[in-house]
């Protein structure tokens, strides 16, 4: 464990960044007059510029992820884990100085990178395929969650308090990147000089970074998984239609604070953390992972859909807890259903596949709203709730006509 600690590390630490961005921006854009944007930008005009934000990193992480993990392949983990960590520190003190500059060019490009170097979370799990026996490794790749989850209740809750001046006079926007930007270069010097490489030469291949990308294609031309594919694909959507969707809903409605979002951020993370110690085990060993994949859909469905109905903000505590109760189980749910249903040398690509797919979903996502929630806000919440539905009950039919045979 002490050995692969700064993996959890990295993990944790890209997740705070992509907390942050959440965060910070949200309501940035939407309130802070002459911040970023012009201050005579319109709120629909704002509300698009936000969802291209939010859509940045996820694509970066999108094109990055096939080519670090290649990389890492063909010269080692701990190199190309180095390299990402140096561009991933510089990148958030950018993102700061964007903040400083009211820079919404700046920002963007600086998001766009910082997502192409996050990539590294994908050599996170190579260095646990690496180290941790089979047996172990499902346990292992559960910290990986965890780790995810701790960042989306901590990186919210620390992120709006360092964004918020009436706690201390020269905290402001920019301070909690540059926090992020510290911590991501104390984890630099551990990797530099307290991680040993864990994917040795002699098991190093040639590689072609063409493949990389090309091998995306399976999602449509795998015909067995790919109904699987496209239903995790609407699921995906749902999932993070919610994380981006649902603080923009909240912010224009409630007219929330920075400290005030983060706080309902991090309030819809701790399921992560109750569902992955204390249930998901049980679950896993009661139910089939399409089964709980099409439970926490149709779940994720019905609760996104109902939080819209409520006038008054402490309603927001329930709703939102319901809602990550569903996508704690799905999220692992849904590559576990995969993984049951596919051959062992075909484990690796279609897993890599569905991170991808989730990458894609995220980005797309934040394009989606910036079209349609600038005019349509509680509709474009109301499309995220019905994919979520329709995911879970593709799987529904696919399930019974299975049984059937």
């Amino acid at each position: 464990m002490k050995r692969i600690f700064p993996v959890f590390l990295i993990i944790f630490f890209g997740y705070v960044g992509y907390s942050l961005i959440i965060t910070i921006f949200t309501p940035m854009l939407l309130y802070e007059q002459g911040r970023l944007l012009p201050a005579d930008v319109t709120t629909e005009k704002r509300i698009l510029a936000l969802g291209f934000l939010l859509a940045y990193y996820p694509f970066g992480q999108f094109l990055s992820s096939p080519v670090l993990g290649a990389l890492s392949d063909r010269f080692g983990r701990r190199p190309i884990l180095i390299f990402s960590l140096i561009i991933t520190t510089l990148v958030y003190v950018v993102i700061a100085f964007g903040i400083w500059l009211d820079s919404y060019t700046v920002v963007s490009v600086a998001l766009f990178v910082a997502g192409l170097s996050e990539g590294n979370t994908t050599i996170s799990q190579g260095v646990i395929a690496d180290t941790i026996p089979k047996q172990e490794r499902g346990r292992y790749f559960g910290y990986s969650y965890f780790s995810a989850a701790v960042a989306f209740i901590l990186g919210p809750i620390i992120g709006g308090k360092l964004a918020n001046p009436d706690f201390v006079s020269w905290f402001s926007y920019k301070v909690p990147f540059l926090f992020v930007a510290l911590l991501l270069f104390l984890t630099l010097l551990w990797v530099c000089f307290g991680f040993k490489e864990t994917h040795p030469i002699h098991q190093r291949e040639k590689i072609s970074y063409f493949e990389a990308f090309t091998n995306l294609k399976n999602i449509f031309t795998m015909r067995h998984v790919r109904p699987y594919f496209l239903a995790n694909f609407l699921i995906f959507l749902g999932v993070f239609g919610f994380f981006q969707g649902f603080p923009i809903y909240a912010v224009h409605r409630f007219q929330l604070s920075v400290t005030m979002l983060g706080l309902f951020i991090a309030w819809a993370s701790v399921p992560f953390l109750v569902v992955n110690l204390f249930l998901m085990g049980s679950l896993s060993k009661k139910f089939r992972p399409i089964q709980l994949v099409i439970a926490s859909a149709l779940w994720i469905g019905v609760f996104l859909l109902l939080g819209l109905l409520p006038n008054a903000q402490w309603v927001l505590w329930i709703t939102l807890f319901l809602i990550g109760c569903g996508i704690a189980v799905c999220l692992p749910a849904c590559s576990s259903m995969l993984s049951h249903i596919v051959e062992p040398k075909e484990q690796g690509r279609v897993l890599g596949n569905n991170m991808s797919l989730q990458f894609f979903s995220e980005a797309l996502v934040g394009v989606v709203i910036g079209f349609l929630a600038s005019f349509f806000l509680k509709i474009t919440i109301l499309l995220f709730g019905a994919l979520s539905l329709c995911g879970g009950l593709m799987l529904l039919v696919i399930n019974r006509r299975k049984a059937l045979r």
